[in-house]
């Protein structure tokens, strides 16, 4: 008899890999579902610099009402601006990536305080803890503590956005596990975990007997690859 074991080791790194390799195309003056405080948003652009393109994304609650957005002009010096916040566009602190093609990861954390993270390309470019020295807006608390629950590309200003997908949350390595055929323990035949960055193998199978998913103190004891002579 043999045992068949098959590993797959998927590494994440912050602000790095989405939960997906499906884009969407955008779609714009459509109400599109997302939960922006539990996953970020990735928008995929190929404007130039210099070329007045701009990325326009409101964030809006279940009710539709204004919860704040994001707003990138890619001029000769490009800009952000964030809805409700500033009255004026905003140079970015750092040079962008230097690809034309872009992908641009919109993170909203409100852990301590309400937090606006950008990244290009995997670089963090933008990082601003709202108050009232960094939102001239006066009611700005008011919008962007509104749950998001949809994102809204708007016709009028959106030019450069052309496609978008919900990004990866958590960092660290996922490992998926099939065995065939099943072991007389009956293992369930795959199970998927994540641990931290450098956890070993015995870490993630340690991590998925916790989590209820495989009996690992038995797999530990069988060979994982057994040949009948």
């Amino acid at each position: 008899m043999d045992w068949k074991c098959f590993l797959i080791l998927c590494l994440t790194g912050l602000g790095m890999i989405a939960a997906s390799d499906d884009w969407t195309a955008v779609q714009r003056d459509v109400h599109i579902p997302l939960d922006l405080e539990t996953t970020p948003l990735e928008i995929k652009t190929d404007s130039t610099l210099g070329s007045g393109d701009r990325v326009y994304v409101l964030f809006l609650t279940t009710q539709r009402e204004d919860a704040g957005g994001v707003y990138i002009s890619l001029t000769s010096t490009p800009q952000y601006y964030l809805y409700e916040c500033g009255d004026y566009g905003t140079n970015f602190p750092s040079n962008l990536p230097s690809e034309v093609d872009k992908i641009w990861r919109i993170t909203l954390d409100r852990t301590a305080g309400i937090r606006l993270m950008i990244h290009c390309n995997g670089v963090e470019v933008v990082n601003i803890l709202m108050s009232d020295s960094t939102c001239g807006y006066r009611r700005w608390r008011e919008w962007w503590s509104r749950d998001v629950e949809f994102i809204y590309f708007d016709s009028y200003y959106d030019s450069a956005s052309d496609y978008y997908r919900a990004g990866q949350t958590d960092a660290g390595v996922t490992v998926m596990m099939s065995i065939e055929p099943y072991p007389k323990n009956k293992l369930p035949s795959q199970f998927s975990v994540t641990g931290e960055d450098n956890a070993s193998l015995e870490d993630l199978m340690i991590l998925a007997q916790e989590d209820g998913q495989m009996n690992y103190t038995t797999l530990k004891n069988e060979p994982l690859m057994e040949t009948d002579t």
